[in-house]
């Protein structure tokens, strides 16, 4: 997938508790297609695989979550279907793809129609934890060939009793191989952090070519909002290298096999020194942690909206999916569940090293 920008402030949430959820995941799923800009027949394979996930969720799980996004690409339009269950999970994920393999006396196609109706496909199942299926649908064909580099995943979420997120975060491309991602967190919840979160949003439209830059910028932004925690890091597939800067509670890792390597902020609340006194960024050096990319890596942040504590050494295979899967694993295992909760996860395109 070819992305060239991608922003996000919400995931369109459906929880699957029973088998009325199934018409609802197929409706959203449709109403999104349709304003994006999809065909009736692309609307079509959409809803139908909404609902096969959802089936699937209701049937033979204790019970999940279906995530809709839309991505932003050059070549297309395209929705994002994660569907997130808390198990249990698949034994044999591979025989569990096949056309009339199943456990509950069914015809066995679903997973197998939602892979084959999908521009991007790929799951991930843990026996004891539960099982998290991606796919992705564009809005027409897709070229086989892709320049982008990066394979990203990400999760926005809003606090259980809200309906905006104070969350957000920014994806974009620089020349030589880098790419910029931010994580922005706004103070609490609800609209007020809705508000500074938007700030940086509307503001930083065009490249910033640095952690330390974007943060400086984003300070600026965020005078008169209730201020927020922001987090940046520039990845550079040519250097193999990653460098990150970050003002509050914004969480940063660099994973790679067995080795996690944190990326630490500081202090501070961005936004608020020339209105409270309290630490922003004004003049003080803002610190930049370099950490190696080597091949096979990849790279999350994410708010505070999730805990600290993962491992991902005890995911069996995690490290080598998809990185949306990654992203649906953290998301429903490390969730606070009382805030706003965002993670982001970027890798490296096989073909890019």
């Amino acid at each position: 997938m070819d992305v060239r920008l991608r922003r996000s402030r919400i995931n369109l949430r459906v929880p699957m508790h029973g088998a009325s959820e199934i018409g609802e995941a197929r409706r959203r799923a449709s109403r999104l297609a349709r304003e994006n800009g999809f065909a009736e027949a692309r609307v079509a394979k959409l809803a139908l695989v909404a609902s096969e996930l959802a089936t699937n969720v209701v049937r033979h799980t204790r019970g999940g979550d279906l995530l809709f996004q839309a991505l932003e690409s050059s070549e297309a339009a395209m929705i994002e279907i994660l569907a997130v269950d808390s198990g249990p999970g698949m034994a044999e994920p591979a025989r569990c793809m096949q056309d009339g393999y199943s456990t509950r006396g069914t015809s066995g196609t679903g997973l197998g129609a939602v892979r084959r109706q999908s521009d991007e496909f790929d799951l991930y199942s843990d026996p004891d934890r539960g099982t998290v299926v991606m796919s992705r649908i564009a809005s027409h064909a897709l070229s086989q060939h892709s320049e982008a580099g990066v394979r990203f995943g990400a999760i926005a979420v809003p606090h259980p009793k809200e309906t905006v997120s104070g969350d957000c975060w920014q994806l974009y491309p620089l020349p030589n191989r880098q790419w910029l991602l931010s994580v922005v967190d706004g103070l609490g919840h609800g609209i007020g952090a809705a508000d500074a979160a938007d700030a940086v949003d509307r503001a930083l439209t065009a490249p910033i070519e640095s952690p330390e830059s974007f943060l400086r910028a984003a300070d600026e932004a965020l005078k008169g909002t209730r201020g927020a925690a922001v987090g940046c890091a520039l990845l550079d597939l040519t250097q193999r290298s990653v460098r990150f800067a970050g003002v509050g509670n914004i969480a940063g890792c660099v994973v790679f096999g067995e080795s996690a390597r944190g990326l630490m902020s500081q202090h501070g609340t961005l936004g608020l020194g020339a209105r409270t006194g309290m630490p922003g960024v004004g003049t003080r050096r803002i610190q930049e942690v370099l950490q190696p990319f080597p091949p096979g890596a990849f790279l999350v942040m994410h708010s505070d909206g999730l805990q600290t504590r993962w491992d991902l050494r005890k995911y069996a295979g995690l490290g080598s999916a998809h990185p949306a899967l990654i992203a649906g694993v953290l998301w429903r295992d490390f969730d606070r569940r009382n805030d706003d909760a965002t993670v982001v996860v970027i890798g490296a395109e096989p073909s890019s090293y």
